[in-house]
């Protein structure tokens, strides 16, 4: 018989405990065993559908309209579907109900009742996948006009018929490789009673396809809580914070508050605090600089089942050490300890003093590297090695000098910025032994003393040591406080992407819209070069960009909406949108060439946005948004 007489509707059904979210707490679950295929027939009631036992799936000897069978691959029932093992156990040791569907549109294929708690919110849930083989597909597109897709009515109603909720699950899409889908059906239990009847119905014609598996139908209370990342900053640890964010602040159960919620921690790290009474975060006293994240799980009491996890990041940005020093306009100190980078001498000494600490005080100047100060000579010392950068003004500046020879000694001391204007600090030692007072200041022969004077202005470069009475080694030069040149203002751009339903509380099914929203945010203390900022969204696989007024006679006129908040920049949007359908993402906004048809365009591969101006920084807030729709095939 010609595969097509084989391609009838049928319909694959597995109905077992699936995996569920971790605390949702399953009241019905329906399983039918495992074991050697095929198994033993469902109890009365269960299904109209007519048992049949004894299939091998292989032409004549398949299941006939109206029939159903108890299969662990969905191959026993009709060996040209894809090869698809139930969900459960994914090895083919877990029995499916498979079916047969008739040609009717509405055809019910699994009727249950079952006793809930009345006036009580429930979920059923179902995960679905087309069974067609790519051979099924390629006939069907090829002779039929097209492999029909399965589509599945979900309902839920009282035994009298009153009906309590219904969902379409819409056409469910063809996979190469099947892949299971989840839908789910939220509804409410009657006040008066708490008997209900779960109905599963083919929902889409007979013909080529409607094939369809069902692994995994179960009731369950639904997961109303709904806990929200947090994030904080904290400027300056040093004595702690208590309070940087709150958790419950951005948690909800069923939209509201919650009520006695119970907070665990997950992995906090000891520079946090977390308060489970309060879900307070705090930074401990003395925590370094850096990023600090910990998960949390947060319950309803005494309902356990009813939680959710979030994670809270805490950057910590503890400022410099505080200093003295003072920089010239266009320099920021820093509490960077150095010493003189080289030296150069005004006569006969040795060669220049490499950069390096000096000896402590009180050492033996024969242990000490050092160059002499005779007669009338002079050591000039570069302390920062780079014309960028001085010694901050106000700060210490330490000498490390020793007497030589003479039984007095002293230098003269003067600083520099720039090498060419100096100015004297005055002197350290005594006067010559000829002067009045020089015994004065005497120093220890040969043993290294540690000077300290002030920098004066907003800095210094050189320092200059010269001879003023007898001879003198020096050591080194220390300081403390640098002064560096600010790095100038930049941009620091971030691009987030969400989507949501186009229909408030919509599902997010088959045939409808989702709205795509992109957030580009300048975080940064500068503003982007003028027209550079040039965004490129990829649009996920299979979704059709809708190019129309983008809310349907509502103020937005294009496809494309811009949002504004504090951007600087501006956006025309037959300017400053185009698109593109290429494979790779374009590289430049004049690459964007592409011209979507009217309505929805599956070749829309990219929107690309190019608006004008500069995007400022530095502010609260610097930031645009594009939204835009797109429909799941």
């Amino acid at each position: 018989m010609p595969l097509k007489q084989h391609l009838k509707a049928m319909l694959a059904l597995a109905l077992f405990f699936c995996a569920v979210p971790a605390h949702a707490q399953v009241i019905f679950q329906e399983d039918f065993g495992s074991g050697t295929p095929l198994g033993p027939p469902l109890p009365a009631g269960t299904t109209t559908y007519t048992y049949n036992g004894t299939t091998t799936g292989v032409y004549p000897d398949f299941l006939l309209d109206g029939q159903y069978t108890i299969a662990s691959n969905t191959k026993q029932a009709f060996n040209q579907w894809a090869d698809i093992f139930d969900h459960t156990t994914g090895n083919g040791t877990g029995f499916m109900l498979v079916v047969n569907a008739t040609a009717g549109v509405e055809d019910e294929f699994y009727r249950r009742q079952i006793t809930l708690t009345p006036n009580t919110t429930f979920e059923l849930v179902a995960q679905l996948t087309p069974t067609n083989s790519q051979a099924d597909k390629d006939y069907c597109d090829a002779n039929a006009g097209g492999l029909i897709l399965p589509n599945v009515k979900m309902r839920v109603e009282t035994p009298t018929g009153s009906l309590l909720d219904v969902i379409d699950t819409g056409v469910i899409p063809f996979s190469t490789t099947p892949q299971w889908r989840t839908y789910k059906l939220r509804f409410t239990t009657p006040v008066a009673g708490g008997d209900v009847v779960l109905v599963l119905s083919n929902n889409a014609p007979g013909g080529c396809g409607n094939d369809i598996a069902l692994d995994g139908i179960n009731v369950r209370v639904p997961v109303t809580m709904v806990a929200a990342n947090d994030t904080g900053v904290v400027t300056d640890a040093t004595s702690g914070a208590a309070n940087v964010v709150s958790v419950l602040d951005n948690d909800s159960d069923d939209g509201l508050p919650i009520f006695n919620p119970v907070l665990t921690a997950i992995g906090l790290p000891p520079q946090l605090t977390f308060d489970t009474a309060t879900g307070k975060v705090g930074v401990v006293a003395g925590a370094a600089t850096g990023t600090y994240s910990f998960t949390y799980e947060v319950c309803e009491t005494p309902l356990k089942f009813n939680c959710d996890t979030a994670t809270v990041t805490i950057h910590v940005s503890n400022p410099a050490p505080p200093g003295t020093g003072i920089c010239p306009a266009g320099m920021s100190p820093i509490a960077e300890a150095g010493y003189g980078f080289d030296a150069i001498f005004s006569d006969n000494n040795p060669a220049p003093k490499a950069e390096g600490a000096y000896a402590p005080a009180g050492t033996n100047d024969q242990s000490a590297t050092f160059g002499e100060v005779l007669w009338w000579s002079y050591i000039q010392i570069d302390l920062t090695g780079d014309p960028n950068i001085l010694v901050a003004g106000n700060t210490a500046l330490t000498l490390s000098l020793t007497q030589h020879w003479f039984d007095t000694a002293g230098v003269r001391i003067s600083v520099s910025a720039d090498g060419t204007s100096w100015t004297s600090l005055g002197t350290i030692g005594t006067l010559p032994n000829w002067s009045p007072g020089s015994i004065a200041g005497r120093w220890s022969p040969n043993i290294l003393r540690h000077d300290t004077v002030t920098v004066p202005g907003t800095g210094i470069r050189y320092v200059r040591i010269g001879r003023l009475n007898g001879g003198v080694r020096v050591d080194g030069v220390g300081f403390v406080e640098k002064c560096t040149i600010a790095d100038p203002p930049t941009p620091e751009i971030a691009v987030t992407k969400a989507s949501v339903s186009y229909v408030a509380g919509g599902h997010r099914l088959p045939q409808t819209d989702v709205v795509y929203s992109i957030t580009v945010t300048n975080s940064g203390d500068g503003a982007t070069d003028a027209d550079s900022v040039f965004m490129v969204d990829l649009l996920p696989a299979n979704m059709e960009f809708y190019n129309g007024d983008f809310d349907a006679a509502g103020p937005a006129l294009n496809p494309v909406v811009w949002i504004d908040n504090g951007s600087g920049l501006d956006f025309v949007y037959g300017r400053d949108v185009a698109y593109a359908s290429g494979a790779a993402a374009p590289a430049s906004y004049a690459a964007c060439t592409y011209t979507p048809a009217a309505g929805y365009d599956p070749d829309v591969r990219f929107v690309c946005v190019n608006p004008k101006g500069q995007m400022q920084g530095g502010g609260a807030t610097n930031e645009w948004q594009v939204q835009f729709r797109a429909r799941i095939p």
